[in-house]
């Protein structure tokens, strides 16, 4: 074969091979948005027999992050006891802890830590189940007639002067009178013009779907920087769904599609929880006592 020849296939495999390789790393890197930050969060709890006898069959269940959402992914949990993770996808996730068998007098503190990626910006999401966002459910009871009664008032022209103006019109009608143990929901927050963070939310929530834009309440913590998370200070803001993305509101802190970066979210509107023990359950119910720590 002439050297020309000899010398035209090697160039071309050359070309072959990198191609090749720039493909596999192009289709096997992770698909998420880049990231403008990178956030770690750790939080502590104390799991304790104050008995003078064992207790069998000891389940802790303690949620951790939401692996994505238009504003963060986790990229990794640990703790330093072992655990099964419970859920899948990007739903609702918890830690399962188990003891066969705790002893008398005895104390376990469990460590967890989580590391996120956070976008400044929402990112465009999935959402197949968009309709969920819409429907009437406790506490966000968009279809009684005094809450639609104030949301056809609070129409905008497009969803997000609709969200605005709902946003705005919360902010200003309700009084915080802080945290409150029993979570009372969006007409409630209508009837008596107060509530905590949970309240507000939901009567956000309530608004939004009963002028026909998705809506939910998310759960978890205002984190802006590296933090040891105190579970007493778990936090219920809004969502609403417009062009594609899931947007802010939180007309309890007074933030409307701005510092979605300093929230990370625990829970996406399945469960409505308030206060540490939104984030922690089960061994109660085994007779031990939970100590939170930070």
């Amino acid at each position: 074969m002439p050297v020309e020849k000899k010398y035209s296939w090697f160039v071309c495999g050359i070309f072959l091979a990198a191609a090749i390789i720039i493909c596999t790393i192009y289709f096997s890197r992770d698909t998420y948005p880049p990231t403008d930050k990178m956030l770690q969060v750790r939080y502590s709890l104390t799991i304790q027999n104050t008995n003078n006898i064992p207790i069998e069959n000891v389940s802790l269940q303690v949620q951790r992050p939401l692996e994505q959402t238009a504003f963060q992914k986790c990229r990794n949990v640990n703790a330093n006891y072992k655990f099964q993770e419970i859920g899948k996808g990007i739903d609702n996730r918890f830690l399962l802890f188990k003891w066969d068998l705790f002893p008398p007098f005895t104390s376990r503190i469990i460590n967890i830590q989580s590391d996120l990626d956070i976008c400044f910006k929402a990112n465009k999401t999935v959402a197949p189940d968009i309709e969920n966002y819409l429907r009437t459910v406790p506490l966000i009871e968009s279809d009684h007639p005094e809450i639609k009664g104030v949301a056809n008032q609070l129409r905008g022209d497009t969803d997000y002067e609709t969200a605005r103006k709902i946003y705005d019109w919360v902010g200003q009608k309700l009084i915080y009178i802080g945290y409150i143990k029993q979570n009372r929901g969006a007409l409630y927050a209508l009837r008596h013009a107060k509530g905590d963070c949970t309240e507000f939310a939901c009567l956000f929530a309530a608004l939004c779907r009963a002028n026909g834009v998705p809506a939910r309440v998310i759960g978890g913590f205002v984190c802006p920087n590296n933090a040891v998370l105190d579970l007493s200070d778990y936090h219920n803001w809004a969502e609403f769904f417009a062009d594609g993305r899931w947007h802010l509101a939180d007309p309890q802190r007074r933030q409307f599609m701005t510092a979605a970066d300093t929230y990370i979210a625990f829970d996406n509107g399945h469960a409505l929880g308030s206060g540490s023990f939104a984030v922690v359950s089960g061994a109660v119910e085994n007779g031990l006592k939970i100590r939170l720590s930070k």
